[in-house]
């Protein structure tokens, strides 16, 4: 026989009936307060006893036809599901009062361990000592003939809040009003000693406030909000699921009372099992992965089960919401992330603090749990006072002006020279101003045009899936002449052919790509062996990539792997980088192309280097090379006659492993990619002098016109710098990481291969870029425009050809 026992702070234990201890005797282990004891029912008999009589009555007695439980004063009206616990939920209507109430029902013959009653008299317990607006009332606790026990609690008949806001963030405007009321709400539960330890969107339930009480809920916000608007209605939260407030806290990570399914919530003290720690620290945390939930919709942790989840929280580091949605505001990023802290004494010291700091966040106040410089105080006034600063603001400058005008007014001869001189100022100053006003009215307006071109690109592509060919093609008819670029014609090419020109296979996987500049229809391919041992040689072929392909040159005369190759940017010659293959020798060579001779070695030059990375000119005077050392050499385009000398300064190396190379239309700066420390180094060209770094783990780089600098970082964005003023202008989210990058020629359109198999491009319209189309493709082993009509994409000994020729 187990016996219950309990104190008068209602902490709850079990104990053995054998064991010899009684209520008299024993003491509180949490509290030491003196026992009392409940008795509770042993439904497990010892094996030597003879099998009991059935303790439970006929189920007619105690539940209808229709499985229902049969309550006195209660008319159960259907049932809602069932909780983790084992406890059956109905709705029952109370017909003396009236009212709707919400019955929690556990039957002893469904409850061998007694599990769901102990949730259910924890729940009793802790309901029964609170009284506060968003906490569910307790109405009544009782049992049947010892075989039904139930609670009668408070019917929300709203959706929990997990329904609500799922798979759409809640606005940020009113997140800090519902997080304020339901951290009061906690903080009134532990004033009274109640840990709710089970905190979770789920556990908050919305009962829609009514139209006449909408007024009365409209409360200053340094009181406790009794209704919160949630998108375009208004609820009063609700926090229930008690079940575990007096659970004895055995440290079992087993424990599948605390995970469910949402065990993503769940704080590092509970998955690591630590017992002493589980307090009201426990319950701040829950509140901040709440707070996360609603900023981002998801949970802080995630996996396929529970225990992968506990196992995240175990070992895995927090993301914080200010990472997961760039968007979400710095006052609720840092109220998130100091509940979010995996030390408890980290986090706010109470649930009140944390309502206090919430409700400062919604009025535009400095945090208390966070520093805020003089600069953050004065934006935070700026954003509550905004029409005193203002007129503060046009004081200052009508003073300002009162004051300038007396002075100048006070010398009438040197007085009137300086005024012609500001009036002249002005006038320059006007005219500056206005020459930008119409450069911006301009861009505007191509940014417009750019944003219509795109919108009836994706209705053409919608009607070609469709297959309605004749109305794709008057759509894209449609589109203006001068903006018609890659994503154009290949939707054109589509109307005729939905596949792209596929080059014939090549020997070996492809290492490079490069369109010739001169005849744009011309595309050189580089291949090699890949973990082979040397001698395994590569080659290049150049094919015509119209309609049907076709190859006009193989060059084969190489004596070990090819690794790069360039245009000049008269198209009249070809560099390429490899290595002999024996002795590691790198092997530079520029390539004559003619159509009736073929393509024949021009100038060739072997370098005691270890192996060559990647080449690319300068300007057509000087070919540029980067070898496996981390040093870039540069050459002239004729002779291959080294210019190193220029660059002997150690600033010229980069570091180990540079295998990238960007070079502006110029010629006047370079940019060095160093996989290995993925950083990416801008140089001077003609000097050799080191002018800037792109902070940050870079994977890949590509330079358009004289100064526009493209940058893929691992966070899955690619950033756009302007190298002379060197700060980043543009960031784009390209929603996987980025193994190569491609400008066409004009530089209105940025090509990103992705690690997904993928190829997103992006268009310039004079103010931002916008994506105007994506491929299903490949572009890991190169990817290059042709002019502003094609894109060749290379995945191993796959190249393909997208768009068409242009007119």
């Amino acid at each position: 026989m187990l016996e219950l026992l309990t104190c008068t702070r209602g902490h709850f234990w079990e104990v053995a009936s054998e064991s010899g201890i009684t209520a008299g005797a024993a003491n509180c282990p949490q509290c030491g307060a003196p026992a009392e004891s409940l008795p509770l029912l042993d439904f497990a008999p010892a094996d030597e006893a003879p099998p009991p009589v059935p303790l439970a009555q006929p189920v007619a007695a105690h539940f209808d036809s229709a499985g229902r439980p049969v309550l006195a004063g209660y008319d159960v009206q259907e049932p809602l599901g069932r909780a983790l616990s084992g406890v059956a939920l109905y709705r029952a209507r109370q017909p003396l009062i009236p009212r709707v109430v919400l019955l929690k029902v556990v039957s002893a013959r469904d409850d061998p361990g007694q599990r769901a009653w102990g949730h259910l008299r924890g729940e009793a317990t802790a309901l029964a000592r609170l009284q506060h607006p968003h906490i569910v009332q307790i109405h009544e606790a009782g049992e049947r003939d010892r075989q039904l026990f139930y609670n009668v609690v408070e019917h929300v008949p709203g959706p929990p809040l997990a329904e609500l806001v799922r798979d759409r963030p809640l606005p940020f405007s009113q997140v800090a009003r519902l997080m304020q009321a339901l951290a009061l709400a906690v903080d009134h539960a532990h004033e009274r000693g109640i840990v709710h330890r089970n905190l979770k969107p789920s556990s908050v339930l919305l009962q829609p406030l009514e139209l006449a009480e909408r007024e009365a809920a409209r409360k200053p916000l340094d009181q406790p909000p009794a209704g919160c608007s949630l998108y375009e209605r208004t609820y009063v939260p609700k926090l229930t699921d008690f079940g575990l407030a007096h659970k004895p806290l055995e440290g079992d990570v087993n424990d599948l009372d605390l995970y469910g399914d949402e065990a993503g919530f769940l704080s590092p003290e509970q998955a690591w099992g630590r017992a002493k720690e589980i307090g009201p620290a426990a319950d701040v945390y829950g509140l901040g992965a709440i707070l996360f939930f609603l900023l981002t919709g998801r949970a802080p942790f995630g996996g396929r089960d529970a225990q992968e989840i506990v196992d995240a929280i175990q070992t895995g580091k927090t993301t914080f919401p200010k990472e997961a949605r760039s968007r979400v505001p710095a006052g609720l990023d840092a109220i998130c992330r100091k509940c979010l802290s995996s030390q408890p004494h980290r986090r706010y010291a109470s649930a009140r603090d944390l309502a206090e700091d919430l409700r400062r966040c919604a009025a535009n106040l400095p945090l208390r749990g966070r520093p805020c410089s003089a600069s953050q105080r004065f934006g935070l006034w700026l954003r509550r006072r905004p029409a005193l600063a203002a007129l503060l603001l046009l004081a200052c400058l009508t003073g300002a002006g009162m004051l300038t005008a007396y002075l100048v007014g006070a010398d009438t001869g040197a007085g009137l020279s300086r005024q012609l001189d500001a009036a002249r100022r002005d006038r320059d100053s006007s005219s500056t101003r206005a020459a930008e006003l119409a450069a911006r009215v301009q861009a505007l307006q191509r940014q417009k045009e750019l944003a219509d071109y795109v919108r009836l690109l994706r209705e053409a592509e919608a009607l070609i899936d469709r297959g309605l060919v004749d109305s794709a093609r008057a759509t894209l008819e449609r589109c203006s002449n001068h903006l018609r670029h890659w994503e154009w014609y290949h939707l054109q090419r589509c109307l005729r052919d939905p596949k792209p020109v596929v080059l014939p296979e090549l020997p070996a996987p492809a290492v490079a790509l490069a369109f010739n500049p001169l005849d744009r229809n011309v595309l050189a391919v580089a291949w090699s062996p890949r973990g082979e041992a040397p001698p395994a040689r590569g080659g290049v072929r150049l094919f015509e990539v119209r309609e049907r392909p076709r190859q006009t040159f193989s060059l084969k005369d190489f004596e070990g792997p090819v690794y790069a190759l360039a245009f000049r940017p008269d198209g009249q010659r070809l560099a390429t980088a490899a290595s002999d293959g024996a002795d590691g020798t790198a092997q530079l060579r520029t390539w004559s192309l003619d159509a009736e001779e073929g393509a024949v070695v021009d100038v060739s030059k072997d370098l005691v280097l270890t192996r060559l990375t990647d080449v690319a000119y300068s300007d057509g005077t000087f070919l540029l090379a980067a070898s496996s050392d981390g040093t870039l050499h540069k050459f002239r385009a004729a002779t291959l006659q080294s210019e190193i000398a220029q660059f002997g300064t150690r600033d010229w190396q980069p570091n180990r492993s540079a295998t990238r190379l960007a070079v502006a239309s110029d010629g006047q700066m370079v940019a060095a990619l160093n996989v290995e420390t993925n950083q990416a180094t801008v140089w001077d060209a003609r000097t050799g002098q080191y002018l800037f770094r792109v902070f940050g783990d870079v994977k890949a780089i590509a330079f358009a016109g004289r100064t526009r600098l493209a940058v893929a970082q691992t966070d899955n964005t690619v950033r756009i710098w302007n190298a002379t003023t060197r700060r980043e202008e543009h960031r784009l989210e390209a929603g996987a990481l980025v193994e190569r990058l491609a400008f066409s020629a004009d530089g209105a359109r940025l090509g990103a291969a992705l690690s997904n198999d993928k190829v997103r491009v992006w268009g310039w319209g004079g103010v931002s870029w916008e994506e105007t189309g994506t491929l299903n493709a490949s572009g890991r082993a190169g990817l290059a425009f042709s002019g502003n009509s094609l894109l060749a994409t290379a995945n191993d000994k796959a190249v393909r050809v997208w768009g068409s020729i242009a007119d």
